[in-house]
């Protein structure tokens, strides 16, 4: 390159100087008795070129030296929020990035990304490996923030449920995240714990099955920083804060349309104020059903090793390297890991029906057993006998049941009918 640039500015001066003597011809072609001026001109003219030539050239900035970038750091070692597991209707990821991908295993999220689940559907999402996140069927969920570090050690987590049913688990042990749980009526600082959060129809619902959570009214000029959370609106929303306990839960209706405008004028902000000082936000009792109380204890958190594979799976099958040999080999991987976690949930349903049967809840009567289960059945035995309550287990030779005296083994020998669904046909 360089001896280019050296044969490049010689023929540069070559040619300036057959120019330049080419104009003193034409001027001075019929004066002979400067020829020799002419001369002495085309001599001094090719000198005084070589010297600015080497001029240029001791002058010329130097080439530019390309460093090799350091090499960058595995993606997935810096995922935070990926899919463990998903069953039921396609369900997908509406990226940022306005791709959109399936929420398969290994589909991972970042920042604004969406993800809507399909009918019949359910989706596990892990955020690092304290937290787990399972969105329910016909769910629309936005993770506005992921693990942002707010300060040194202290991370802020978002998650605003448009619309839907959620359940998750936070690791109560771990102090420095922070959790949000946003809907387009609340705000809910999740305080390691267990819950359920429900927004339909303007109406959202959160329980709390162990753990606390601190909830208030959702104003989106608020969460958008457009207004300060120190501002007199902010006050009044500080004001409102309630903390909800284990076994305790709250409805909360949308109070105005002004609550999920992005920017509010003073007129609104007054408007809006007025309606958040007149209202409260009362703290229920829960009556939990077996069925919620089930659900917490499978969800299950993967450890960092099978999260990461999960992710080498799914972005190698999306790449479109893999030829179809390859991607089968890795399908086939991704269902053995689906598999292995289906089996782990089974298992901690089956230890949480078993402590039922050992601990049951105290059920006083049908109508209570019929809230926890949502359901009861009608046994009818040898000698005229009956047993009314929820069928805990009908494997092997036994029946068991929860009635309102408490847990009963009942052979299948006695047994002479069973009619399910009994709470339709009985008086309460």
């Amino acid at each position: 390159m360089e001896e280019n640039r050296t044969k490049d500015k010689i023929s540069f001066i070559t040619l300036v100087n057959h120019l330049f003597a080419f104009f003193l011809n034409i001027f001075f072609l019929q004066n002979k008795k400067k020829s020799r001026f002419i001369e002495r001109m085309r001599l001094n003219t090719f000198f005084l070129l070589l010297f600015l030539s080497f001029f240029w050239t001791s002058c010329e900035k130097p080439p530019t030296l390309i460093v090799p970038a350091e090499p960058r750091e595995k993606e997935n070692s810096k995922i935070e929020s990926i899919v463990v597991f998903s069953t039921g209707e396609e369900s997908r990821i509406n990226h940022f990035d306005l791709t959109v991908e399936r929420a398969s295993i290994g589909a991972f999220f970042k920042n604004g990304d969406i993800l809507i689940t399909g009918p019949n559907a359910r989706v596990d999402v892990q955020i690092s490996d304290e937290t787990l996140l399972r969105f329910k069927e016909k769910t629309e969920v936005q993770f506005l923030e992921l693990k942002s570090e707010v300060s040194p050690g202290k991370t802020y987590t978002r998650v605003f449920l448009k619309k839907g049913k959620m359940v998750g688990k936070v690791n109560k042990n771990l102090l420095s995240p922070e959790y949000y749980i946003l809907t387009p009526e609340t705000s809910n600082k999740i305080d390691g714990t267990e819950f359920f959060v429900e927004t339909l129809d303007g109406k959202s619902t959160i329980k709390v099955v162990s753990g606390k959570i601190t909830t208030e009214y959702f104003v989106q000029a608020i969460e958008n920083r457009s207004i300060a959370k120190s501002s007199p609106l902010g006050s009044q929303l500080e004001s409102k804060k309630v903390q909800i306990e284990a076994g305790r839960m709250v409805e909360i209706s949308g109070l105005s349309p002004l609550q999920n405008k992005e920017k509010l004028n003073p007129e609104e902000i007054s408007s809006l104020g007025k309606i958040i000082e007149w209202n409260t936000i009362p703290v229920l009792e829960l009556n939990i059903k077996k069925q919620e109380e089930q659900e917490t204890k499978t969800l299950v958190l993967e450890d960092a090793r099978v999260t990461k594979r999960m992710i080498a799976i799914n972005e190698e099958i999306s790449s479109g390297k893999a030829n179809e040999k390859r991607i089968e080999e890795l399908e086939a991987e991704r269902s053995t890991l689906e598999n292995q976690i289906l089996k782990k949930q089974s298992e901690e349903k089956r230890k949480f029906n078993e402590s039922i049967v050992v601990a049951p809840k105290k059920l006083k009567n049908r109508k209570e057993i019929v809230r926890y289960y949502e359901r009861m059945e009608k046994i009818i035995l040898t000698k005229g006998r009956i047993e009314i309550g929820a069928i805990i287990s009908q494997e092997g030779d036994e029946i068991i049941i929860h009635t309102e005296y408490g847990i009963k083994r009942i052979p299948n020998e006695e047994v002479v009918e069973v009619i399910y669904e009994y709470q339709r046909k009985a008086k309460l």
